[in-house]
Order: C-alpha cells, then sequence, then structure tokens
C-alpha cells in the first residue's frame, strides 16, 4: 500500500473498501465441531471488520459487536453450520437484518462491483447500487437507511479530521486491533487447514516478523485498508469493498 500522494484519499479508501474472498481463502481450516472456533480465522481473514458495511473492530466498544454469520442460514442448512466456506465476520447489526436471507456470496461476488460510497458532494456518506448484486445487499441489509448513512458520514468526518489534525489518532482509528490473533496459537487448534501457509502469513505473523527484522515505523503497516498486498497472500484477494468515489 502506498503512502504517497493524497494521504487523506488513502485513508478514505482504505476506511470504506474491503477486499473479495477467493474460493480458497488462506485459513481454510476443517475439523472443528463448534463454528464459534472458527473466529480468530475469520477475524483476521476478513481484516477485522464487517464484511457487510465495513465496520472496524477498533470503531467498537465490545467483542460482542461483531459476529459470525452463516452465508447459508444454520435453519436452512444445518449441514453447513461448522464450514468454513459458509462463514463470514459481520457486525450484530448487519448479522441480525440479514437474518436467513440468502445473499450475494463475497466469495462469488465481487461486492466493489457492486456499490460505491460517495465521498463528495451533497450525497456524500451515501452507498449507491452499481449493478443487481448492490441493490439487493443494500436494500436487505438497509444500508442506506438513514441512521447508518449518518453514522457513515460521522466516520468520514472523524476521518478526515484525525488526518488533518491528530496523526497519533489516525492510527488508531485505521489500525489494528491490539489483540490480533496468533493462529498458529489458537486454542483449540483444527484438525486440519487445506492451506497452512496462511498461519505465517497472518496479520500476527506478519507484524512480528517486521519487529524482527527491526523494520522502520514507515515500514510497519500501522494503517491497513482495502487489499493484503498480493504477494503476502497464497489467494486472490477479495474485492468485495465499497469503492469510493471522490469527485
Amino acid at each position: 500500500m502506498s503512502r504517497k500522494g493524497n494521504r487523506r484519499e488513502n485513508h478514505e479508501r482504505f476506511a470504506f473498501q474491503v477486499s473479495f474472498r477467493s474460493p480458497c481463502p488462506q485459513a481454510w481450516t476443517v475439523g472443528y465441531s463448534t463454528y464459534q472456533h472458527f473466529r480468530p480465522w475469520l477475524r483476521d481473514e476478513f481484516c477485522f471488520r464487517c464484511v457487510y458495511c465495513l465496520r472496524r473492530e477498533v470503531w467498537c466498544f465490545q467483542d460482542s459487536d461483531f459476529e459470525l454469520d452463516h452465508e447459508v442460514a444454520q435453519s436452512l442448512a444445518p449441514e453447513l453450520c461448522c464450514d468454513y466456506a459458509n462463514l463470514v465476520y459481520a457486525c450484530h447489526n448487519c448479522n441480525q437484518r440479514k437474518g436467513n436471507k440468502r445473499l450475494p456470496s463475497p466469495t462469488e461476488v465481487a461486492f466493489g462491483a457492486s456499490m460505491e460510497v460517495i465521498m463528495s458532494g451533497n450525497e456524500y456518506g451515501t452507498i449507491h447500487p452499481l449493478n443487481d448484486d448492490g441493490i439487493r445487499l443494500i436494500d436487505e441489509l438497509s444500508l442506506d437507511a438513514p441512521k447508518i448513512t449518518r453514522a457513515r458520514r460521522r466516520f468520514i468526518e472523524f476521518t478526515r479530521s484525525f488526518e488533518n489534525n491528530d496523526r497519533p489518532m489516525i492510527l488508531v482509528w485505521m489500525g489494528f486491533p491490539e489483540d490480533l490473533p496468533d493462529l498458529s496459537s489458537v486454542c483449540p487448534q483444527p484438525s486440519g487447514n487445506l492451506l497452512p501457509d496462511g498461519v505465517t502469513e497472518s496479520w500476527y505473523e506478519r507484524r512480528s516478523e517486521m519487529a524482527c527484522l527491526k523494520y522502520t515505523s514507515s515500514q510497519v503497516p500501522q494503517i491497513f485498508g482495502a487489499n493484503r498486498v498480493a504477494s503476502v497472500r497464497c489467494f486472490v484477494p477479495r474485492d468485495s469493498g465499497f469503492p469510493v468515489k471522490l469527485s
């Protein structure tokens, strides 16, 4: 991720984009009998954000603000309850609004090609559909509800204010949570992992490696955003984020 050019534009893009889930993520773990055990793996894969509304963990008060959502609801497909490929990381509100609905899957649909957040002008903070999938996601999850739009505008204003006036705070606001999961030592460990290299390429391991190599602070990714660097992951990044329209 480049820090050059318009830093405000970079930070806003980091705030309001996420990536596209590959059909084969790094932690295609198997063998858990309880789906909640997948939580640290999903936190890392989804970059500590809600896959639907892009709300970040660091913007919330407690762990219960985020939940594991079944793409195909347990009531409709109980056999997929502990299938990692059927799980995504979502905030409580989006999970509740989704309920048993069957929505476009981030494994199959690039959310970034389906929706965009307007970042300037009279409509800034609003979210617009770009195709039929975007219409469904916005309608079913009420992503354009007045209260959600007002909150999105506040997040944009906070980001701009911190960038202009409080550099240390922008690193907190746009940074990692303090409790990055160490996937190599989570307990219990899964009985299998189809892509074990993903453990060594998790955010926790990347941070540890950078510290051991004595990287400078400018080289450590204090702010994380839309996509992981291509060389970091052994799968195609998700592109389910919302592109931002700056003008």
